[in-house]
């Protein structure tokens, strides 16, 4: 049964709780996008998950407690209202695996009830509506008929428009569709300037990809098609990478000697 926190103040826009949001490190930066699209009303309602894997050491643990009581903590400060539910995954022989809460997070009481609605049918249409997204994309979603983003222009693909879009185009409707993407980019990037180049920044992706999986990040260097892009975004880092890539050519040659 979900929990339900309403809060009596209206959700309010203001720089105390946007700057305690930006400056968290327990929440991701796409968690705190979605948020920040909720608290402008820009956006209805999302779900968000927290996870403990039983087993894990103390510092997931103590994560995980920090976690959820910074996100009630600010959901209740922010004015938003959510409901939460507690589960209990099981494997083999019903031994417990993990511990997952689940909040619904929404604008106002209307967004949040058909949300909650639509998860207790499990309306996959309606659940997909009720997070904001086009009726066309949802629709499409549900019959296997979205468009590949590597078939987007690419000037579009390579935009940083890109990084706010978290539902599946319809191979029909796109163009539409993409207008909500973009509607979601300025209001970050209007009202909050510095959430917004953070959000962008390429740099901790690539530097995650370069420590985590070496050879997608060679293979990515190689790309033209996504090095391209990364010059239409950031010259300059563009320029970094290309020096790097030289330097890993020089050092492979001389290895062959």
């Amino acid at each position: 049964m979900r929990e339900r926190m309403e809060n009596k103040i209206e959700s309010r826009f203001n720089l105390e709780i946007v700057n305690e949001l930006e400056k968290t490190p327990l929440l991701g930066d796409q968690d705190k996008m979605i948020l920040l699209l909720i608290l402008t009303r820009e956006k209805p309602a999302a779900t968000f998950y927290l996870r403990l894997d039983f087993g894990s050491v103390i510092e997931d643990e103590k994560k995980f407690l920090d976690e959820n009581n910074f996100f009630r903590e600010w959901l209740l400060k922010s004015g938003l209202i959510f409901s939460s539910e507690e589960k209990i995954i099981s494997g083999e022989n019903k031994k417990p695996l993990s511990k997952i809460i689940t909040f619904n997070v929404a604008r106002d009481k209307a967004a949040l009830d058909r949300l909650d609605a639509a998860d207790r049918e499990d309306n996959k249409k309606e659940i997909g509506l009720a997070l904001g997204y086009p009726a066309t994309a949802v629709e499409a979603f549900l019959e296997q008929d979205v468009k590949d983003t590597d078939d987007l222009p690419f000037n579009l693909k390579s935009s940083e428009a890109m990084d706010f879009l978290f539902f599946r185009l319809s191979k029909e409707h796109w163009t539409e569709e993409f207008e909500t993407v973009k509607r979601w980019q300025e209001m970050i990037r209007d009202n909050f300037p510095n959430f917004y180049k953070q959000f962008t920044d390429m740099r901790p992706k690539i530097d995650s990809l370069r420590l985590e999986r070496p050879k997608e990040f060679k293979n990515f260097l190689n790309s033209e098609e996504k090095m391209a892009a990364i010059k239409q975004r950031d010259e300059k880092f563009y320029q970094e990478l290309m020096q790097e890539k030289q330097e890993i050519e020089k050092s492979h040659q001389k290895r062959e000697q």
